[in-house]
């Protein structure tokens, strides 16, 4: 070994051995689930954004702490990602993420997709309906409103029993379909609210096709909720709300409702998230 003695090799090996261990700690720790959320701290103070697989990120403090919410979509192809802390246009920090597989249950249904039914008449009157509030959802990507939420996110009902899951897959026989969101057993007149401070994109108005009445609030940093096949609308779209704002009632309107219920969802961006896991994780900053 030339000039390379024994104890020093050994020392190289016991170096490898622990830095090994430490990256694959790392590695263990820096994983998300495709259609879950992680709030990750930042402890760059001057950091202005973070940059997910190339895609921005919220970036927020509380209690003097900066995190990054790390979205994955449900449907998020499974690998390997880099985060990018960035200050203006200066790299501050890169890590390396996991997206990991979700396990999300399929069912076969024996009939087709109801709206694929429709004439082609009443599809198109489906989507001229919707459009309006496709484009409001576009913008809350493209141009995100600065963080309006203040309160750590609250479950929009008073007691929350999951009837349909988040993420599984319908297998039409001419269609598939995933839930964005997850049903809650809900009685007709059960009062809906807001999970925190927003502004509400759709509100009091035409109900959806599948929807039926709905209303969407934008809560800034590109958080958007969503509450599906209400009874009745109470905000109004441009209005401001606040955490525990009773927004609507719940019901049974929209296509294809099986019962009554309350469709929660919450996108991130582009991302469709688990809700319940979205609030779990934020509820961890109390």
């Amino acid at each position: 070994m030339g000039n390379f003695s024994v104890k020093n090799f050994f020392l190289l090996i016991f170096l490898l051995f622990i830095f090994g261990i430490n990256r694959g700690a790392d590695a263990a720790t820096i994983s998300v689930k495709q259609g879950e959320v992680l709030l990750y701290p930042i402890y760059f103070p001057t950091a202005t954004s973070a940059l997910f697989g190339g895609v921005k990120m919220p970036v927020f403090n509380h209690d003097g702490q900066k995190y990054a919410l790390i979205a994955a979509d449900v449907n998020k192809r499974p690998g390997n990602y880099n985060l990018i802390i960035k200050e203006g246009e200066k790299e501050l920090d890169k890590k390396l993420f996991q997206i990991k597989a979700g396990t999300y249950k399929k069912t076969l249904m024996k009939k087709a997709y109801k709206f694929t039914t429709l004439p082609k008449a009443e599809q198109e009157s489906v989507a001229k309906d919707k459009a309006p509030l496709v484009a409001l959802l576009a913008k809350t990507v493209t141009e995100t409103k600065p963080k309006l939420w203040q309160s750590i996110f609250r479950n929009p009902l008073d007691t929350v029993t999951t009837t349909s899951p988040f993420g599984y897959k319908r297998i039409y026989t001419n269609h598939s379909t995933t839930h964005h969101g997850v049903d809650f057993r809900a009685k007709i007149g059960t009062p809906v609210y807001a999970i925190s401070d927003g502004i509400v994109l759709w509100g009091e108005g035409k109900a959806l096709y599948l929807e039926g009445p709905a209303v969407v609030i934008d809560h800034g940093d590109g958080i958007v909720s969503k509450y599906l096949h209400l009874s009745k609308v109470l905000a109004q779209a441009g209005r401001e709300v606040k955490a525990g704002d009773i927004i609507g009632y719940s019901g049974d309107k929209g296509a294809d409702v099986q019962g009554t219920h309350l469709h929660f969802a919450v996108k991130i961006g582009n991302a469709s998230v688990s809700p319940l896991q979205f609030i779990t994780e934020f509820q961890k900053l109390k």
